[in-house]
């Protein structure tokens, strides 16, 4: 969904977190007059659900990453079980993806 389907509530959440990533749901929640609940709804929904060129970059890198363990083998697995854990501490949708 585009800026333009949000409402003035969402796009302050989503404004409050951009300029604050450091901030907890609760206290966004107070800067924006919001439970932290519906914080949470909304930047789930729009937030990571929009990864944006560097998060469609990131997991381009990681299929390629992949790839190539799997085409060369590795050496019984250590390897990818090294790096899937290390790129999925890097980007929250990198952990969804892994579970």
């Amino acid at each position: 969904m585009g800026n333009d389907d949000l409402t003035d509530k969402q796009r302050d959440i989503l404004e409050t977190k951009k300029k604050h990533s450091d901030w907890s749901n609760e206290k966004i929640a107070v800067e924006t007059d919001s439970s932290a609940s519906y914080v949470s709804q909304v930047t789930n929904e729009y937030d990571e659900s929009d990864l944006g060129n560097n998060g469609v970059l990131l997991l381009l890198i990681l299929a390629l990453i992949i790839g190539v363990f799997l085409v060369l083998g590795g050496d019984s697995g250590t390897s990818s079980s090294v790096i899937l854990p290390a790129a999925s501490a890097t980007h929250p949708r990198i952990r969804d993806i892994m579970g």
